[in-house]
């Protein structure tokens, strides 16, 4: 297993290059390679695979989603009695060192990517956002070590891991209502989520209220689907709202109340003069 991390680590590795050249224009709406558009009656427009290789799309979607899978196997394969988030982040059982490197190597190229992209797509007056998410998901991440000595359980490292767990749920269901998506609706809906986890969370481990439900990986912890559930919802909505807050940032003309830097609006600029310039390339050259 660990063979085939270590081959699709190298994959990666020979795929950066190409992969940070055609990243590094995404934001401003540049760089889209030929591959990536389709060509109908209207002109050329971009095709679906230009949104899987958007940045949003890598560092919300493909590179949390594989390493949750990874290191979520990774666990239940060395015996992890549930699947809750905290297992994928840490096994419950001792697990050997390079099972160690490559599950924390995943984890910190996650966070940092997430990091990274929230930093450079809020304003500087929300940056503190970004910062947030890396202290609370570093935190959480590290608290959760407990392969080497087994002095982890009912410590305070436990105990630690707890809150910080807490912590990240509060701070997203805060942060998507917020932040990404101003609707009431969405922020009852966080909210009510986060309130019965923890409750249902503490129900089970504090009180042991409730039986067992005889489902593997699950046991007694009904609101583990609610945890994993909060996380996929939070970077769903900021990859959905990505696009559609940077429309609202080119409309408001970077007059103090835009949500996003100004210089969205000189990137729709750019944008512009570039289709204008391949109309006018495709008149001169109708085949192409």
């Amino acid at each position: 297993f660990f063979c085939v991390v270590q081959n699709f680590a190298i994959m990666a590795c020979r795929n950066q290059v190409e992969v940070c050249r055609i990243l590094s224009g995404t934001m401003l709406g540049m760089h889209r390679p030929e591959i990536l558009r389709i060509s109908d009656a209207a002109g050329t427009q971009p095709s679906w695979l230009w949104t899987l290789a958007e940045e949003r799309t890598l560092r919300l979607l493909i590179i949390p989603f594989g390493t949750v899978l990874v290191t979520l196997a990774m666990s239940l394969m060395n015996g992890s009695e549930f699947a809750f988030v905290s297992d994928a982040l840490n096994s419950e059982k001792p697990e050997p060192m390079q099972q160690v490197i490559s599950r924390y190597y995943l984890w910190h190229l996650t966070i940092f990517s997430i990091f990274s992209f929230k930093l450079r797509a809020l304003p500087s007056s929300l940056s503190y956002v970004a910062y947030l998410n890396l202290f609370a998901f570093l935190l959480c991440l590290w608290s959760g070590f407990k392969t080497w000595d087994g002095s982890y359980w009912k410590s305070w490292r436990q105990y630690l891991h707890w809150a910080s767990s807490g912590i990240v749920l509060i701070l997203l269901s805060v942060e998507t209502p917020a932040v990404w998506w101003r609707e009431q609706a969405v922020g009852v809906a966080f909210a009510a989520l986060v309130v019965i986890f923890i409750a249902a969370f503490l129900s089970v481990a504090v009180f042991h209220a409730i039986p067992s439900t005889g489902i593997p990986w699950v046991g007694p912890h009904v609101e583990l689907p609610i945890e994993w559930t909060v996380l996929g919802a939070h970077f769903g909505v900021v990859w959905f709202r990505w696009p559609s807050l940077q429309l609202e940032a080119q409309a408001e003309r970077g007059d103090g109340s835009s949500f996003f830097p100004a210089d969205a609006a000189l990137a729709q600029q750019q944008l512009q003069q570039q289709q204008q310039q391949l109309q006018h390339g495709r008149a001169y050259a109708p085949g192409v």
